[in-house]
């Protein structure tokens, strides 16, 4: 489905934090926003590098949210063991006591105090699988977050999208810490991979938009109990 409809498209990485001196997710961010535009020219997209840190990722997430009102909120982070393009379908209210790239803590292991337990990522996760595996692209969709800044920023962007009272998707999609210099290199995802990747994620979240028209999507916000985990 084609639309119009001009959409605001917030797309995020990270900074450095201890044990990954440079973030790969950052680089992926804005090419992929700057390949989106000249794919979609009629939408606004905008790329940003949060903070991963405790206080400031999370605030610099609020004024993003604030300035550009997405309509798709998509987010990047890099974990070790990521399956490749690893969809992250919930963000957990807890966050492990790991310090952040200005060696500061968090103040407590719970990341909202009067939040839910979980909040559900909104993008069209199911649609987006089957259309990277069609690609032959790796992925998979996971419902552990972690509990460090990744998990934080996908739940209070799930979060945002879910009471914002209007249609808005925001997810989080985790890769692997590094990738493959080139698309021979078939033991890794590669970073044309992840940019084409990303590019499909964003054409099934505008098109799951055009289907959804004027309804906000059904999203989980609910108590359920998880285990501490160690990805990012």
């Amino acid at each position: 489905m084609t639309t119009t409809t001009t959409r605001s498209v917030l797309i995020t990485g990270f900074g450095p934090f201890p044990g990954v001196a440079e973030n790969v997710s950052a680089t992926l961010a804005s090419r992929l926003a700057e390949t989106a535009r000249q794919r979609w020219p009629v939408h606004q997209f905008t790329s940003a590098v949060l903070p991963t840190e405790w206080h400031a990722g999370p605030a610099t997430l609020d004024r993003l949210w604030t300035s550009t009102r997405p309509d798709i909120a998509l987010h990047f982070g890099v974990a070790a063991e990521a399956c490749g393009l690893q969809l992250e379908a919930v963000g957990s209210n807890q966050c492990r006591i790991d310090p952040d790239a200005a060696g500061l803590l968090p103040l407590t292991a719970t990341w909202r105090a009067d939040g839910p337990q979980i909040c559900q990522s909104s993008l069209p996760l199911g649609p987006i699988r089957q259309a990277l595996q069609a690609m032959g692209l790796p992925s998979c969709i996971s419902e552990d977050a972690g509990a460090y800044l990744c998990n934080a920023i996908l739940y209070d962007s799930a979060h945002r999208a879910a009471v914002c009272g209007r249609p808005t998707l925001a997810g989080f999609v985790h890769i692997p810490t590094v990738l493959g210099e080139s698309d021979t290199d078939t033991h890794r995802l590669s970073f044309a991979d992840a940019v084409t990747g990303g590019l499909t994620i964003l054409a099934c979240s505008l098109d799951a938009l055009d289907k959804m028209g004027g309804k906000a999507p059904n999203v989980v916000l609910a108590e359920r109990p998880r285990e501490e985990n160690r990805r990012g």
